[in-house]
This record gives structure tokens, sequence and C-alpha cells, in this order.
């Protein structure tokens, strides 16, 4: 004897839709079998279905309707309904969208990180160019490499972006070190 999830009836075994594990089984079984009863199974195919269809007639409308109480009840009770209408109808189902869209976003979020540290290490570049100079050139020098490491490409040198706004920085922090008293 079984338990639906779903309808909360114990059933026999053979009530439930029989499946392959992937390893052997809670029982150490061969086969297993599903959570909900294929009675249940069946309703949720159906509602799907009639949910899913474009022009409904009245009794079918009514239907999903009474479905939508049915599967309300089930939840004040404690079970859990698992179709497509009973989350539809709960509001426990995320939207579906396309693959095309979800790749967009990660695209669109690659491009903004990227974006976010362009503009964060020109920021310290730039921070570095506008500096008023007073301590000693090689703490100059120690922001300006660790700044450069940052900055570096695959190929182990500074990106071509970053190579006019260096050279200013490196320039300013040479001339600096040279006229500075030690």
């Amino acid at each position: 004897m079984k338990i639906c999830k779903q309808c909360g009836r114990s059933l026999p075994d053979e009530s439930f839709r029989a499946y392959k594990p992937r390893g052997k089984g809670i029982r150490h079984t061969k086969q297993g079998r599903n959570t909900i009863c294929i009675t249940c199974e069946n309703l949720n195919a159906n509602m799907a279905v009639l949910w899913k269809k474009q022009n409904k007639t009245e009794e079918e409308d009514a239907v999903l309707a009474r479905a939508a109480e049915y599967y309300k009840k089930l939840v004040d009770t404690g079970l859990q309904p698992i179709g497509t209408y009973a989350k539809h109808v709960l509001g426990t189902a995320a939207p579906r969208r396309r693959a095309s869209e979800q790749l967009l976003d990660v695209l669109d979020s690659s491009m903004q990180h990227l974006m976010d540290s362009e503009d964060k290490l020109l920021a310290e570049y730039n921070k570095l160019l506008q500096l008023t100079l007073t301590e000693e050139p090689d703490v100059y020098q120690n922001k300006l490499e660790k700044l450069m490491e940052q900055s570096m490409g695959p190929d182990n040198k500074v990106q071509p972006r970053y190579v006019d706004i260096f050279r200013k920085v490196a320039e300013k922090f040479d001339e600096y070190e040279d006229s500075y008293t030690w």
C-alpha cells in the first residue's frame, strides 16, 4: 500500500505508474513507482490539455473552475497537487521562457559584469592620474603595479584599452620619482 501525494488515498502499489529508478531505488528494487496515482496523473493531464485549449466551451470553463477549487482544497488539507494547471492555479509555476531569452539574460549579465570591471579599472587609473603626489615614489609605484596586474590580459601584457592611460600614469610617477629628493 502506498499513499498518493496528491489525493491522499491509500492505494495498492499497482495504482501507481511504474518506472525504472536510476539507482537501486528506495526499496532496493529494480523498479519504482510514482508518488501520485494513475487517476491523479490522468486528471492532471486532462486539466493541462483543457487549460491550454484555445476556444473553450462553457462546460470546459466550468470543469476548469471546479478543478481549481479541488486543487486549492487539496493544498488546504496538506496535500501536494503537481499538475501544470494546479501549479498555475496555486501560483507556484514559474513562467516558461524560451532558451533564447535565457541565453540573452546570461549574455547581458556577463556583459554588465565586464563593463563594471572595466569601469572600476579605468576609475582607478583616473584616480592615480589626478592624485596629488606627496609621499615617497615607491608607494605610488606599488599602487600602479597592483593596478597593472589587474588590467593584464591573457598574454601578460596590459590590455590595449588600458595602455594609453597606464603610460600616462607611469610617466607621471617616473617624473615625480626623478624630481623627488630622498
